[in-house]
């Protein structure tokens, strides 16, 4: 055995001679599985990539089996980049892959599914967000002027609804907060004043669709100047969750002939439909606060999903019970039958709002609106081959509304028993809505020698009524004042709408002058309210149908010609029709007391006008889009439109039926087609692709609006200077240029994605034109200078140049992921905490056209 020191040796030697032999690794082996992120199910047939970014030659691929799983081996220690692609799906990739040898490593890789053409490169989850991460394109890929807006991007501001989401869109002021607090209303293409929402027909004329339905406010019968939404003005859009949609788009450009019934633009909103994961989510500002949860299940062949929102807005601390309430339920159950050439989709939601004003003074007044919107939809695609399909729909829309307004009215009232110096007045307003539309449209492809065609042909019917108990007022103690020529009027009395379209559209593709082009024709019929066949007069008329609001023929152009791959031209022109509301055309009629015969005695004017007719906007533009490098993109983009014969309205004095010269302060007014409007402008973008996980954009935006309407305007009491009891109306005008710029830093790797955007508004103008006789006069204000007055102003400052100053807004977002299906997110609204405060010269008041610094977090969690 030797001794114990020979041992020690012998050991001794043979660790020296083991250590002193070359070390043996073995490659490492990277399997894992691919699956679809929001059903959980394996992919198969992925593609999986592996590069080496320090070895530009290395590449190694696999694909993944039936069962979703892969295997890649004999990998070195290094650095390395994963990536999954897969038709149908966005990629998906892993960055900065640390591998050492020796060892296995085991991935999971989930996959977005991709529905239609997207504008990112790949695309993964950010916690519970979905992040498009790159641009495919940096110059536009629809041939009319199109703004998309996906569900990462919404959910990464925070948004609590659509109007919310709008914010997003270039030239769209951000001057505002995300919440509930306040009612939101958008125009497109509008210049809106100050730091307020759009009103009236700038609201009223852009169009929202949701999931193809139509919402609108043309069957509201709600007057100007009543509680409430009224039938003259845009809807609402906190009715419309944020975290239910999909996608939006917002084309400000001439649509396809597919869409009618707007002059201003179209919001198309498509919500989740499908088998999702379960996703919980959380919102939190200063006035707002939300949660929602959806999910998407799939048992046996049919698909079922819903989505269930709450928000809760207090606007007043100090005041209890003053707070916005949005209840919202959606669910869809799909199925596909006849060898699923047949799709089967059956929709339906329910929206209830409650809002709420109860101040604490000592009357305790309250006000309240309590209605909801009910909807349900059946939609049915038929793949008739590989290149034709049937698209047919039937929805009804429900809308109920119930307002009720306290408010105490100082002025005294004299009864003949007795003598209120002051009273609580009572307003309420019950009613609802019905809209019931069927469409039938079928799509194909035909190839031929020379060009390519994508034919569109489609028919709409619509049905919308109005009925109700209607504006509920107290005869003496009136909401208005007791001298108000407001009274109760009912929602029966007025008829239903009736109306249908056709159009036909022709996408034709080929290659003139050895360049591609795309020209889209089309032509849309819109018939509203027709009464019969015009039997004997077609010609002589020129008219096919009798109708209450009118007929119209609509063409519609789009253009795109390619210069080459990296410059294109776009020329569009069309012409839309916009329906207008039973509001514009049955005003409620007019009440006045007069004193005859030692009493007072009320008399009532109609204010109706059965014969107001449907208004029509022509649009042309003209847009240049050109690409100097692969990661830089330019577009510039030229627009007009005119619209004439909007409903305006028009005072009359009292008696003017029988006597056209009758003077008095008395007066009635009716809506006539006498409004008109041309608006003009320029869109600048330039966007770039990801350079160092950044991507920019810069929006520069110009827009002109002026307005006005035809005819004379009355005067109730001309003074000694003019005789004239009717003058020319006057016009005004409205400018300003936004820039808007985005800075984001988007990382996989490290979780995190970053939004800085500063907008500015170089300049704001407006002048308000007088064309009436003018005089001289004294102004006190003025320590008596001279000033040109105008027949039928107020202030002396009506006719000056506004002129609103430079103001800028910066706001900042931030989302985290905390888990791998966990996100958190941040953001501050104007972090300057500038208000952009105008002092204004001519009454003294200050303006703000920024809300104060303003904050909101949201988590949200997918499994």
């Amino acid at each position: 055995m030797g001794s114990p020191i020979i041992r020690k040796y012998h050991l001794l030697l043979t660790a020296a001679l083991v250590a002193s032999l070359p070390v043996i690794s073995y490659p490492a082996t990277i399997k894992g599985v691919v699956k679809n992120q929001m059903t959980r199910v394996n992919i198969e047939s992925a593609l999986i990539i592996l590069l080496r970014p320090a070895d530009s030659d290395y590449y190694q691929s696999a694909v993944s089996d039936a069962s979703g799983r892969f295997a890649l081996a004999d990998i070195r220690s290094g650095e390395y980049y994963l990536e999954v692609r897969k038709d149908g799906f966005f990629s998906n990739a892993m960055f900065d892959l640390e591998v050492t040898t020796d060892e296995d490593y085991t991935v999971k890789i989930k996959l977005l599914p991709s529905e239609g053409k997207q504008g990112s490169e790949y695309s993964f989850m950010l916690g519970g967000i979905e992040v498009k991460a790159d641009r495919i394109d940096v110059i536009p890929d629809e041939i009319a002027t199109t703004r998309k807006i996906d569900s990462g991007e919404i959910e990464h501001m925070q948004a609590t609804n659509l109007g919310d989401v709008l914010a997003l869109i270039p030239g769209v002021e951000k001057n505002t907060s995300p919440g509930l607090a306040k009612p939101v209303s958008v125009g497109i293409r509008s210049v809106r004043s100050g730091g307020g929402y759009i009103e009236g027909v700038e609201a009223f004329g852009t169009t929202i669709i949701v999931d193809g339905d139509c919402i609108s406010n043309d069957i509201n019968a709600k007057q100007k100047g009543g509680i409430g939404e009224t039938g003259s003005s845009g809807i609402d859009l906190r009715g419309i969750p944020a975290d239910n949609i999909k996608s939006v788009e917002v084309i400000t450009g001439v649509p396809s002939v597919e869409y009618g019934n707007f002059a201003r633009g179209l919001i198309l909103v498509e919500t989740k439909i499908g088998v999702t994961s379960p996703k919980l989510k959380a919102k939190l500002n200063p006035d707002t606060k939300s949660v929602s949860f959806s999910a998407g299940h799939q048992v046996g062949r049919t698909v079922f999903d819903y989505f269930l929102d709450y928000g809760y807005s207090e606007r007043n601390l100090r005041e209890e019970g003053d707070n916005y309430q949005r209840f919202y339920v959606k669910g869809n159950i799909a199925r596909k039958f006849i060898d699923e050439k047949l799709d089967l989709k059956l929709r339906s939601s329910y929206t209830k709002r409650i809002d709420s004003e109860e101040p604490t003074g000592d009357r305790q007044l309250k006000q309240y609106n309590d209605g909801y919107r009910a909807s349900g939809k059946i939609d049915a695609t038929y793949q008739v081959n590989e290149n034709d399909k049937v698209i047919g729909s039937l929805s009804i829309n429900h809308e109920n509304k119930q307002y009720y307004r306290e408010k105490w009215v100082n002025e005294q009232l004299v009864t003949p028993d007795s003598i209120y110096f002051g009273y609580v007045g009572i307003a309420e307003e019950i009613g609802t809505e019905w809209d019931i539309t069927g469409r039938l449209k079928m799509k194909g492809v035909a190839s031929g020698r020379w060009f390519d065609h994508k034919y569109h042909i489609g028919l709409e019917v619509d049905y919308e009524e109005n009925n109700g108990i209607g504006l509920v007022l107290d005869t003496l103690f009136n909401y208005y004042g007791v001298y108000s020529t407001k009274r109760s009027y009912s929602f029966d009395a007025y008829p239903a709408y009736r109306d249908f379209a056709i159009y036909c559209e022709d996408n034709i593709s080929g290659m003139l002058l050895a360049r591609k082009f795309q020209i889209e024709l089309g032509l849309r019929y819109d018939v509203f309210n027709p009464t019969g066949v015009n039997w004997g007069n077609i010609w002589e008329d020129k008219s096919l149908l009798n109708t209450r609001f009118g007929e119209f023929l609509l063409p519609r152009v789009n253009m795109r010609y390619f210069i080459n791959d990296d410059l294109r031209i776009r020329v569009g022109a069309g012409k839309f029709p916009k329906r207008i509301s039973l509001a514009h055309i049955y005003r409620a009629a007019a009440f006045v007391k007069i004193f005859r015969d030692s009493v007072f005695v009320e008399e009532s004017y109609s204010q109706a006008n059965p014969d107001l007719q449907t208004y029509t906007t022509n649009k042309y533009e003209v847009s240049v889009d050109w690409r100097p490098i692969d990661l830089i993109g330019l577009s510039l983009t030229a627009y007009h439109s005119e619209t004439s014969n909007r409903p305006q309205t028009v005072s009359y004095p009292w008696g003017y039926d029988f006597n056209p010269d009758t003077l008095t302060s008395e007066s009635y007014a009716i809506y006539e087609n006498r409004g008109w409007n041309r608006s003009s402008g320029l869109e600048f973008s330039l966007r770039t692709k990801r350079i160092a996980n950044m991507l920019y954009s810069l929006n520069v935006t110009y827009r002109f609006s002026e307005s006005g309407r035809t005819g004379y305007t009355y005067d109730s009491s001309p003074d000694t200077t003019w005789e004239d009891i009717w003058y020319l109306p006057t016009s005004a005008w409205r400018e300003k240029i936004i820039l808007d710029n985005q800075l984001s830093y988007i990382s996989q790797r490290l979780g995190i994605w970053l939004t800085l955007e500063v907008q500015n508004i170089m300049n704001d103008h407006k002048l308000k034109e007088y064309h009436s006789a003018r005089t001289i006069k004294e102004i006190q204000e003025l320590n008596g200078a001279e000033h040109i007055w105008y027949q039928g102003m107020t202030y002396w400052y009506e006719t000056e140049f506004y002129d609103y100053m430079s103001h800028w807004v910066a706001n900042f977002r931030l989302t985290k992921s905390i888990l791998t299906s966990t996100e958190i997110s941040l953001y501050i609204n104007n972090i300057l905490d500038d208000r952009a405060r105008w002092h204004n010269p001519y009454d003294g008041y200050d303006d703000y056209f920024n809300s104060p610094i303003y904050y909101g977090l949201e988590i949200s969690t997918q499994w």
